[in-house]
């Protein structure tokens, strides 16, 4: 019987994930929390897409704090691929209300959908030794049905909340 091989974890964050941190932890009150979001994205575990960077940094030159620190980490916001652009018509027909059709601007969500059923049709493709599992992180509800997720359910793709990703690090905060 072969060993069991442990699977790598990336974490694709959502804006909603990124705005939260932000809000409800900031870097001057909590500063570990961070540091260790720093460490994960260096080590390429944390991931978005391009969009939910343009989401959060829409004009550089009126960059919030949040802004300015995924300013420096604008190389971990992957850009659209053919698979996605095949895919987010698919994604939208079945969840229309991830946008805001009154919104000119690109909106993130079916962008995330699509680029995570493009990592999980490569994760059970079975054609790479060295399998990663992916987790899209969001704050968006789960009792609603039309948010990410309830695509991500659709579609099988691994989801967790803030606490639940907190959690799948291991993570415990204190006060020092």
């Amino acid at each position: 019987m072969g060993k069991k091989v442990d699977k790598a974890e990336i974490f694709c964050f959502d804006t909603s994930a990124f705005v939260r941190l932000h809000r409800f932890y900031p870097k001057a009150v909590i500063p570990d929390i961070w540091i260790e979001l720093d460490r994960l994205f260096k080590a390429g575990k944390i991931i978005s897409h391009e969009y939910v960077f343009d989401e959060i940094l829409p004009d550089p030159k009126k960059a919030d704090d949040l802004g300015k620190w995924i300013e420096k980490k604008e190389k971990s916001f992957r850009p659209i691929t053919q698979f996605q652009l095949d895919t987010v018509g698919d994604v939208l027909a079945k969840f229309p209300k991830l946008i805001d059709p009154n919104n000119e601007k690109n909106q993130a969500d079916p962008w995330l959908i699509a680029m995570m059923r493009e990592y999980k049709e490569q994760e059970d493709s079975g054609l790479f030794p060295d399998q990663t599992n992916y987790f899209l992180v969001t704050e968006e509800s789960t009792q609603k049905d039309n948010r990410i997720p309830a695509a991500c359910k659709k579609y099988g793709i691994n989801h967790l909340t803030l606490f639940e990703f907190f959690g799948k690090m291991k993570w415990k905060l204190g006060i020092k």
